[in-house]
């Protein structure tokens, strides 16, 4: 693998973390809207 490409396993480790981190703000009482809008994914996602 070349050093300029990520490993996919490790991109993926990347998006379950942002997602986690989306919920826990969820969690806490942020506005699901805006969580799910800074963090790119859907409200949906956001719902623990």
């Amino acid at each position: 693998m070349s050093p300029g490409i990520a490993n996919p396993q490790q991109g993926g480790d990347w998006l379950v973390e942002q997602r986690y981190r989306a919920v826990l703000e969820g969690l806490d009482g942020s506005p699901v809207a805006e969580v799910a809008w800074r963090y790119g994914v859907s409200r949906q996602s956001v719902y623990g």
